[in-house]
Order: structure tokens, then C-alpha cells, then sequence
């Protein structure tokens, strides 16, 4: 995805930050990414709830550097989630 975001120049505005039109970018494309994720897994039959596309959003995306272990408890929060 990110190598997506590096092939078009178009992507980083004049006087706009990498980081936070990589922030535009995601907020625009990971939508779309999850829907087609949701679409697949209909296809093939696996259980999903219904959620519209329109109701498939993104509140905010936050960088951030040298929080491992925050990382680590969210894969296990994500673990639980999907396994609930």
C-alpha cells in the first residue's frame, strides 16, 4: 500500500507533509480495501454481518515510533475481537 502511495506524486500536495498525505491517502483508500475484504469473505462464504459500504469509515489514523509493546497488546485486543 505504501509503495501505492509513493508512485503517485500527485499524492503529496505542494506544502503538505509526507506523513500527513500518507494520512490522506489511507483515510481515503482503506475503506475501499475493507470493503473488498468483506465482499471476498461473502463470496466465499464465511460468516459476516452486514455492514454497508457507506457505514465503513475511518475516524483516525495516528503515526507513531518505539511502542512495541503498545503494538503487542493491540494484536492481542484484534486476536480477541476476531475470536469473540
Amino acid at each position: 500500500m505504501y509503495e501505492n502511495f509513493l508512485e503517485d506524486p500527485d499524492n503529496v500536495k505542494p506544502g503538505q507533509s509526507r506523513g500527513d498525505a500518507l494520512k490522506t491517502y489511507l483515510l481515503k483508500t482503506l475503506p475501499d480495501i475493507l470493503f473488498q475484504d468483506w465482499r471476498r469473505k461473502q463470496a466465499i462464504g464465511e460468516e459476516t454481518r452486514h455492514v454497508p459500504r457507506h457505514e465503513m469509515n475511518i475516524a483516525v489514523i495516528q503515526f507513531a515510533y518505539n511502542n512495541a509493546s503498545l503494538i503487542g497488546l493491540l494484536k492481542q485486543r484484534g486476536a480477541a475481537i476476531k475470536n469473540a
